[in-house]
């Protein structure tokens, strides 16, 4: 990375050899230098491919390509993405719920629809939020309804700026851990 002191070329390389399942490429790479672990487990995280990462390593039986550690940063690391897509995923449903049960039947966007249809498993890509699509005569019957269920959106100036202005608004579930979520009413 241009202006660190670190320069992690050689981790990416094998990096995008992995992702692109170039197997005999990692393994020339990681021979001729191995891997240093914090800065590849750290490219991955900032890349936001960690966990998908560690899925395509395993499921090709190439788990300990990189080394223990390498092996276990990234085990560590998918558990997390594991434990925060389940809390994602409870709260979608929640929220689904809710609105079916208003008469709202919205439509699944981006990651959440990603995830289930391009992916083996729900802990192999990150999921940062819940985008859902519906129907632009329903946005304030679907704000509301999780408005009464404890999901918080913009407040004041900031409410109409979203709605004159946008075509989504922000809100977050309810509880200790909040899942960030965007109801869209357009895909303007």
């Amino acid at each position: 990375t241009a202006g660190c002191a670190v320069n992690d070329r050689h981790e990416a390389r094998v990096l995008l050899a992995i992702l692109g399942e170039r197997w005999d490429e990692a393994e020339r790479l990681q021979r001729g230098r191995p891997v240093d672990p914090a800065t590849y487990v750290t490219l991955c995280t900032t890349a936001d491919v960690v966990a998908t990462v560690h899925a395509t390593m395993f499921r090709a039986g190439r788990s300990d390509l990189l080394g223990a550690d390498v092996t276990a940063r990234l085990t560590k690391a998918r558990a997390k993405v594991r434990v925060d897509n389940l809390l994602l995923l409870a709260r979608l449903d929640q929220a689904l719920d809710l609105l079916l049960a208003a008469g709202v039947r919205p439509v699944a966007l981006k990651g959440v629809d990603v995830l289930q249809r391009l992916y083996g498993s729900f802990d192999e890509r990150s999921l940062d939020d819940v985008d859902l699509l519906v129907r632009r005569d329903q946005r304030d019957l679907a704000i509301a309804t999780l408005e009464g269920a404890g999901f918080t959106g913009p407040a004041g100036a900031e409410r109409t700026h979203w709605l004159r202005s946008s075509f989504e608004l922000p809100m977050a579930s309810p509880g200790p851990v909040a899942v960030a979520f965007e109801i869209h009413w357009s895909l303007g």
